[in-house]
C-alpha cells in the first residue's frame, strides 16, 4: 500500500465533500510540517485547511488559517 503525506489525504477528503476527516488529515499535515520545521509546507496545510472551512460555510474559523 503507498503511503501519502496527510496534506494530499487532507485535500482528497476535501474533494469528497469529507469535510470531517479532511479536517483531520490537514490538522496533523500542520502539526508534521511545524515538527519538522518546513515552513512551505505548514503554509501550504494553512491554506488547504483554510479553504475547507470556507467551503464549510465557516468564515471565521478559515480567517483564523489565513
Amino acid at each position: 500500500m503507498r503511503r501519502s503525506h496527510p496534506r494530499a489525504r487532507g485535500g482528497c477528503r476535501a474533494a469528497r465533500f469529507d469535510l470531517d476527516n479532511a479536517e483531520d488529515y490537514y490538522l496533523a499535515a500542520i502539526a508534521l510540517a511545524e515538527e519538522l520545521e518546513m515552513r512551505p509546507l505548514v503554509a501550504r496545510g494553512e491554506l488547504g485547511i483554510g479553504r475547507l472551512y470556507l467551503r464549510a460555510g465557516d468564515r471565521d474559523r478559515a480567517e483564523d488559517h489565513s
